[in-house]
């Protein structure tokens, strides 16, 4: 079965809308609470991400976590020479933002959302989707060569995630 357990959905926000209000985002004590809470996030899960031009967090979705190549630095170990990135997509059109491990806690923000408001919205996508897919495994994962938002494609638009099955 596709995911739609997806954290942090918010059906009145769209991909790359700034955060309209600093309730809407959770804000850690301490860098290091910070670090741990955006590490606990999984694919499709939802974050406001701070922008490097203007410094507003938009709010965005996980497509994936991947590990990249360190830029070439003499000092760093061979064994080093990967870092894990978290990339997000951050508009409707599909624009994407690569952040590395070592920002995470400065420019991810989880999303605080009403209980009430994030059981309902699970409910309804769960009821939406009632076709039975496979669990999808670790094994399955694989890395999209494209993501692409069609706005106003479904009936279900308000209350779609990104899932290998779109």
């Amino acid at each position: 079965r596709p995911r739609f357990d997806s954290k942090g959905f918010l059906c009145d926000y769209s991909l790359g809308e700034p955060a309209r209000c600093i309730s809407h985002m959770i804000i850690q004590p301490t860098p290091d609470r910070a670090f741990h809470a955006v590490n606990l996030l999984k694919k499709h899960d939802f974050a406001f991400v701070k922008c490097s031009n203007n410094g507003r967090f938009r709010y965005a979705i996980l497509a994936f976590r991947s590990l990249e190549p360190r830029a070439a630095d003499n000092r760093i170990a061979a064994s080093d020479s990967l870092e894990e990135c978290m990339t997000f997509v951050m508009t409707d059109s599909g624009g994407i933002k690569m952040l590395k491990r070592e920002l995470w806690a400065e420019r991810i923000r989880l999303i605080s959302v009403p209980e009430d408001h994030s059981s309902n919205v699970t409910r309804s996508v769960k009821h939406a989707n009632d076709n039975p897919q496979k669990n999808e495994t670790k094994d399955d994962w694989f890395l999209p060569s494209v993501i692409s938002f069609v706005p106003g494609h479904s009936q279900f638009d308000d209350l779609s995630a990104l899932d290998r099955f779109s």
